[in-house]
Order: C-alpha cells, then structure tokens, then sequence
C-alpha cells in the first residue's frame, strides 16, 4: 500500500516503526563508540599484561581494567537495547486487527469470510470421503461443490496412494471457534463506532472518553497519591505521557471501569 493510501492508523503504525529503527539505530552507535574507546584505550598496555602486586604500577593498573570493564559492559547494554528496538520494530502491526484501524471493521469481515469458506470447504470434503474413498470418485462428488483449487488443495494422497482423511475433527472446532470469536469482536467494534466523544469534570480530574482515538483516559489537576494510582493501574489504566493522562485503550470493558472509577475517586475525594 503507497502512502498516499495509508489510513490514519497504518500511519501511525509506519511512524511507530520509523521511531524504532531510529531508537535501534541510536543505542548501536553508542554501543559502537563504547566498543571503540574500549580499543583505543587497549593500546595503552601491552597484551596480557599482568598486574604488579606492590608495584607503583599497581593501582593505575587496575583501575584500568575496571575502566576496560565498565565500557564492555556499557557496549553490550547499548547492544542489547538496539536488539529490543529492532525487534519491537519488526512486531509493530503483526499483532492482528486493531480496534484503532479505521478499516478495522471491514479487515475482520474479510477474514470472517475467507474463515467461512474453510468452513464450508473441509466440511464438504469429510461429506464427501464417508461416501467415496478413491480420488477419483471424490473429484467428481465435489464437482460444482467446491472451485477446483480448492478441491486440489485439498486432496492429499498417503504413501499406498489412498485419500487421506481431508480434515480431522479438531480443525473444524478451531476454525469454528475462531469464527465465533470475530464474529464477537465485530458486534463489539460495531458497538464502539456508535461511542461517542464526551468528557466529565470530576472531583479533581477529567474523565475523557474519546472515540476518535480510541481512548479512555483520566487527567488530574495534579499528580494522583499513591492510593489512586494503585486504584488506577487495577483497573487496566496506565499513564501516557504523549496525553498526560492515565489511558486506556476504548473497548465495552474500559467504559465500564471508567464509570467504576469515577464512581471510587469521587468517594475518595469526598471523605
């Protein structure tokens, strides 16, 4: 997809990953200029020397390998964080269908029916192999049934040169299941494009609930104690800085604890 097609979360998601690959790029120059003060700083003793117990050397000595040390050591933490950034980077977007993807809704009704399909399909072909075992015989019953890559696809010869069972039980539970699933997930994203955004002054915060970028979110007039930032993080919300605000991410059970919660803090606020 060009980026003049990219939808305002696939966006964010390109930018998400820009800001990585930047991050990943940035702890491996460190850890590159830590390895390198690390050789330059090696040419000042020779190879394998040891230390000289007693020796004036001594102490300038050790604190030289300590120095060696402590820059190895930073090198490979840089190291290892670019390795997370880089990884991070290559997960951004592989998490499955978002509920912020504008074209969420349309993305799950696609999967839905390429799902139903397989349905249909390993159905017929169990249908079809109670009655005729030969592959021949199964070609012509699943003629005008099924489109002919899917027939292909589908049959399987085992080593004597007989049909094989096409579909045990348990992929047509799990592929039922995973229907049943989307099919919940698309009431309740359906439910959500009917939220509206609104905000609410409570005592000593702002409850905002906001349908455009898919949040729930608190913002105090002050830093919260230690009581309702523990009440807060129970609840599943947790503090973004980008929006200064406790958050969460807009769903049928965010709503609910946001009501829970301006319900607690209030009491708490009260007493």
């Amino acid at each position: 997809m060009s980026k003049q097609t990219k939808n305002s979360y696939e966006a964010k998601l390109e930018a998400r990953r820009c800001a990585l690959e930047e991050r990943a790029k940035k702890a491996t120059e460190c850890a590159n200029r830590y390895w390198e003060q690390e050789r330059e700083l090696g040419k000042n003793f020779p190879s394998g020397q040891p230390v000289l117990v007693g020796h004036y050397s001594e102490k300038r000595h050790r604190r030289y390998i300590e120095t060696l040390r402590t820059l190895d050591r930073k090198a490979i933490a840089e190291e290892s964080k670019a390795q997370h950034y880089r990884e991070r980077e290559v997960a951004v977007g592989k998490g499955g269908v978002s509920s912020e993807d504008p074209e969420a809704v349309s993305k799950l009704e696609e999967h839905l029916r390429e799902l139903e399909r397989q349905q249909v399909m390993m159905k017929e072909f169990n249908k079809a192999y109670r009655k005729h075992r030969s592959e021949s015989d199964l070609r012509a019953a699943l003629a005008g049934k099924l489109p002919i890559e899917a027939v292909e696809s589908g049959l399987a010869l085992d080593s004597f040169g007989r049909v094989k069972f096409p579909f045990p039980s348990f992929e047509l539970t799990n592929n039922g299941a995973n229907i049943r699933r989307i099919k919940a997930r698309l009431e309740e994203l359906r439910a959500l494009d009917k939220v509206e955004t609104k905000e609410v002054a409570g005592s000593g915060y702002t409850y905002v609930q906001d349908a455009d970028d898919h949040r729930v979110y608190f913002v105090f007039d002050g830093k919260p104690s230690e009581e309702v930032r523990s009440l807060l993080k129970s609840c599943g919300f947790v503090w973004a800085p980008s929006l200064g605000a406790w958050s969460r991410k807009l769903s049928a059970n965010a709503m609910a604890s946001g009501q829970h919660l301006r319900t607690r803090l209030d009491a708490m606020m009260a007493s």
